[in-house]
């Protein structure tokens, strides 16, 4: 399963006036690391392929986190339909990976010249995990 992460810092302009990460801020980074994760993948396979966001689905905000904190932004292939890519967002902070804060899927679409939906050349791989298995049973109902 392909996995790949992305960090931020906490800073002052990030909080909500409880002084706490601003829900809408960390959408922002997990929108912006789902597509850097996505168009990398992607473009390994497919120098001149094209994808699109589709949707965002089951985020969830489960902790909050403060200023100076490192926010881990970890994102797997959930599951991979003919032309559809959906990443599972798993967030957490501090190096602490049991410290989850929030997740959520994000739904990407291969798209030719025309804008329309065409097969990806990314090859599917089955779940192993129990976690996987949770996240790609939910994600193929999505």
């Amino acid at each position: 399963m392909y996995i790949n992460t992305n960090y931020r810092t906490v800073k002052s302009e990030d909080l909500n006036t409880h002084k706490t990460l601003y829900a809408g801020r960390l959408s922002d980074w997990m929108v912006e690391s789902t597509f850097i994760s996505v168009i990398t993948m992607f473009k390994e396979r497919d120098p001149n392929g094209k994808v699109v966001m589709m949707g965002v689905d089951k985020v969830r905000w489960l902790k909050s986190s403060a200023l100076g904190d490192i926010i881990h932004i970890e994102n797997s292939v959930a599951f991979l339909g003919n032309s559809r890519i959906i990443l599972y967002s798993y967030v957490y902070k501090n190096n602490d990976r049991s410290n989850k804060i929030a997740e959520g899927f994000f739904t990407y679409v291969s798209v030719d010249d025309n804008e329309r939906p065409r097969p990806h050349m990314i090859e599917n791989n089955e779940p192993k995990t129990e976690e996987e298995k949770r996240v790609f049973e939910i994600a193929s109902n999505l």
